[in-house]
Parts: C-alpha cells; structure tokens; sequence
C-alpha cells in the first residue's frame, strides 16, 4: 500500500464531515481538538497521531482503513454510535 499524505487523509476527513452534516466546530467537541486544529487537519496542514485518528474514524461512523485505502462503502460502520456523544480519548 502507497503511504497516503497529510492532505489526502485530510480531504477523506472533509468528505465525510459533510457527507454527515457536522461542522468543524462539533467534530472539533467530539475528538476534544479546537475547530483550527480540524482545519489544519482536513488541509493536511497538521498530521493526525494514531490516538486523534481513532477517535476521527469513531466520530465519523468509518473504519480507520477508510483514510487509507479502499472506497467508502467498504469502510462504513454498520453499527450507529448514536447521537453523537463527546468522545475522548480514555475510551
């Protein structure tokens, strides 16, 4: 597998964030980062450690090989996580 950059990893971020319909100010509340820290991600600008991208995939109902490879529908969780909760990372 190719290793995937900041920015491409970035835009997957992105995509799903609309395609659920959350602003970056709420993903930013679920994974416990400000709203900037969620621009400098989606524009690849900043990296995402393993425990952030964990708790991104959670947030976004994806699998963790959904910012890496494959299409979408091959990494959707099949399980809803419910209304959204504020995530942390001791979970």
């Amino acid at each position: 597998m190719k290793i995937k950059e900041s920015r491409y990893i970035g835009s997957k971020i992105r995509t799903r964030r609309k395609e659920l319909g959350l602003s970056q100010e709420k993903l930013a509340e679920m994974i416990g980062v400000s709203y900037q820290q969620i621009q400098k991600y989606e524009r690849g600008i900043n990296n995402l450690c393993p425990e952030k991208i964990q708790l991104m995939a959670e947030a976004l109902r994806v699998s963790i090989g959904f910012f890496f490879d494959g299409e979408k529908k091959d990494f959707l969780v099949k399980e809803p996580f419910g209304d959204y909760p504020k995530l942390s990372s001791d979970e």
